[in-house]
């Protein structure tokens, strides 16, 4: 059974729409018990990680999502928000917020950006991917997905890194540790080749690596 987290801050419907293209129909919840139960995991998310972050503590989402996710390696894809809740901690609003901390690292502001990169970056970016990510099947190593976000994961360290893209510098496109898999873009707005990533994460089984 796949489950899509509905806490209150996803990007749900477009998600959903997407995964109904794919002929997938999820279950929908914000249920610890129904989290119990899951095959595979779509933490969606949009806006910042603080109310983020206190919904999930206040269903008790944050443990049961660690029990799946740590406890019995169930495969959980982040989208945008859900990618950055997975990290240590994050400094949207100037204060540190703690993460679910399943990948070490920060969110912090985008940086290095030239004047004619602005902030909140929109819009289309090619994403480079590491060989071996398993989101990455079918896909050519670079592939342009969309994106809109002020903040991004800087991983502690390189390894958990799965995919990068360039905004004056670059940055993170995707992380990845055991059964968690994540994207700072969002697929479900990405055309085929949105499609075709979560086509992947639904047919991935679980862990591997990526190659060094």
């Amino acid at each position: 059974m796949t489950l899509v987290i509905d806490y209150g801050a996803g990007n749900m419907r477009s998600v959903l729409n997407a995964l109904d293209e794919l002929g997938e129909t999820p279950a929908v919840s914000d249920d610890p018990a129904v989290v119990a139960k899951a095959e595979r995991i779509i933490l969606p998310g949009v806006g910042a990680m603080k109310p983020a972050m206190a919904r999930l503590r206040a269903r008790g989402l944050d443990r049961a999502l660690t029990e799946a996710v740590r406890g019995r390696d169930v495969p959980i894809l982040g989208i945008c928000l859900g990618m950055q809740m997975m990290c240590s901690v994050g400094y949207e609003g100037g204060e540190p917020v703690a993460g679910l901390g399943w990948i070490e690292g920060d969110v912090v502001m985008l940086e290095g950006a030239p004047p004619q990169r602005r902030v909140p970056h929109f819009g289309w970016s090619e994403v480079q991917w590491k060989a071996g990510c398993p989101l990455s099947n079918k896909l050519r190593s670079t592939s342009a997905f969309y994106f809109c976000h002020s903040y991004h994961a800087v991983a502690k360290n390189p390894e958990d890194v799965a995919a990068t893209m360039e905004f004056g510098a670059p940055h993170t496109a995707a992380l990845w540790n055991g059964s968690a898999i994540a994207v700072q873009f969002h697929p479900e707005r990405s055309g085929k080749s949105g499609l075709q990533l979560l086509e992947n994460f639904l047919d991935w089984d679980g862990v591997s690596r990526i190659a060094a």
